[in-house]
This record gives C-alpha cells, structure tokens and sequence, in this order.
C-alpha cells in the first residue's frame, strides 16, 4: 500500500470523517482526501509525523518502509523525524526546493530540520565505504572538523570530499584511486566559490528512497 491508502485505510478504522481527520492534523478536509488519492505525493514531514501519533504508528510504516503496524513507543515516536532525501548537492536555500526533494524518510534523529538523506552517485568516495547507491544522512552546517566527509558545493558542482584543514588551506580529497586533492583556500568560501553544506553522520543501505 502507499501512503495515501494507509492513510485511508488508519482513518476508516478510527472512524474519522475527512473533515475530522484534517482538523486533527491542521490541514483542510480537501488536503487530506488528496492524500487519499495520492494527487499530493510530497506530504510535509510534519504532517505525516502528525498523522503517525495520531493513528499510533511509525513514520516508516506510514511511507511504506515497515510492513508492521506496531504502535510505536514513547521513547522511539520521540526520535523518529521524517526528512528529505535530496537529489543534488545543492547550495541553500535551493537544498530543499520541493524541484530538488526525491522522497521523504524517517530518521532516527530528534532535530529533523537539521538533517537530509543523499544517494551517493559515484565511486568517488568508495575507499570510506561510501559505494555508489549508499545511503548517507548528512547534518546541515556550514563548517567541518579534520576527517569528516562533508557534502560540499566547489564551482557550482554538489560533491562529497574529505575534508582537512592545516592553517588558511583545506584540503578536500576523493577516496578513490587516481584522485587529485583539491587546495582551496579561505578566500573561496568568502567569495562563494565553495561552500560547505553539511557533514556526513551516518552511511546505510535501506530501501530506495
């Protein structure tokens, strides 16, 4: 089922109108029978966040990533955001134009906002571990610490990179084999020429996003 049918079939069951449903979630009655029938596809993290407590289930059996309905648990419902998976390395604000989101999926995370999900597309990164169709949850800053991956924006291009830092010169290496580091200097970044987004946390493998 998609998520508007397990909308539906949550709402049948707790005996709930349209109307009643979209109070609960403060949208209009006519939002959610677009849910329903699956004319809104992208529903807002923090309406499916809403409609999951209300209902009593996971954000991901929601989306169609669990196939168990199990209640969630306070503890668990706490840290469970839903947040973007973006198609590009893209400097902000364009990150998270709607143009730009692939899907939505839960994290385990409690500051949703400050998050996104990115479907490595190269080898570039392979001798980290990070093969292509990887899955990395990446927190939104604009500086990094020696070692991190950092999802970063050099010449308009979004690219993932090592970072290092000795003084006023960063260092941002490809893990690959040939690759040429790249010197960049704290001029770049003042004059836009590269930008850093976010710091990669966490790699998986899950279900396509």
């Amino acid at each position: 089922m998609c998520i508007g049918e397990r909308i539906h079939k949550k709402r049948l069951e707790a005996n709930l109108t349209l109307k009643e449903l979209a109070k609960k979630v403060d949208v209009q009655d006519a939002t959610v029978q677009r849910y329903e029938t699956g004319t809104i596809k992208n529903i807002k993290p923090e309406t499916i966040e809403k409609i999951a407590r209300l209902f009593k289930v996971s954000p991901s059996w929601l989306m169609g990533w669990d196939e168990s309905e199990t209640p969630i648990k306070s503890t668990i419902n706490d840290g469970i955001s839903i947040i973007p998976a973006v198609i590009d390395i893209l400097p902000e604000p364009m990150l998270l134009e709607e143009s730009n989101i692939l899907s939505l999926a839960p994290a385990d995370v409690i500051n949703g906002p400050e998050y996104f999900y990115y479907v490595v597309k190269d080898d570039s990164m392979i001798n980290s571990g990070l093969e292509k169709s990887a899955t990395i949850l990446i927190h939104r800053q604009k500086s990094a610490a020696d070692g991190q991956i950092v999802a970063c924006v050099i010449d308009g291009v979004g690219c993932l990179k090592r970072f290092n830092q000795t003084g006023d010169t960063i260092i941002l290496l490809s893990e690959c084999s040939p690759s040429e580091p790249l010197i960049i200097k704290m001029s770049d970044f003042t004059s836009g020429r590269v930008a850093i987004i976010g710091v990669a946390v966490l790699c998986m493998i899950t279900k396509k996003l």
